[in-house]
């Protein structure tokens, strides 16, 4: 079994995701990024795109509209502006969402 991270994806409204993932992609500022388990320290700005959360139970989507990711000492933290769940939405719903923000 792969060693885990820790993954808070928080709103300005809630706590939407606090669990133990295999590797989360995230839409840095500047491209994709995997992040593992003991990656070294970082904070990005996020781009609108996708979320791939990678657990032992599968992999789980939601869409960002922007915000920040810091990784330090085996946790990654989202700090997202919007977050919606990938798997309620349309292909089209997406795109209309995230291009009304």
């Amino acid at each position: 079994m792969a060693e885990l991270l820790h993954l808070d994806l928080v709103t300005p409204e809630a706590l939407v995701l606090s669990t133990q993932v295999e590797m989360v992609v995230i839409p840095g500022a500047l491209g994709d990024m995997g992040i593992m388990a003991h990656h070294a320290p970082i904070l990005t700005q996020l781009r609108a795109g996708a979320i791939e959360v990678h657990a032992p139970e599968g992999v789980k989507r939601y869409v960002v509209a922007g915000g920040y990711a810091e990784v330090h000492d085996n946790h990654c933290t989202v700090l997202a502006e919007h977050l919606m769940d990938a798997a309620t939405m349309s292909p089209a719903d997406i795109e209309a969402k995230v291009s009304a923000l």
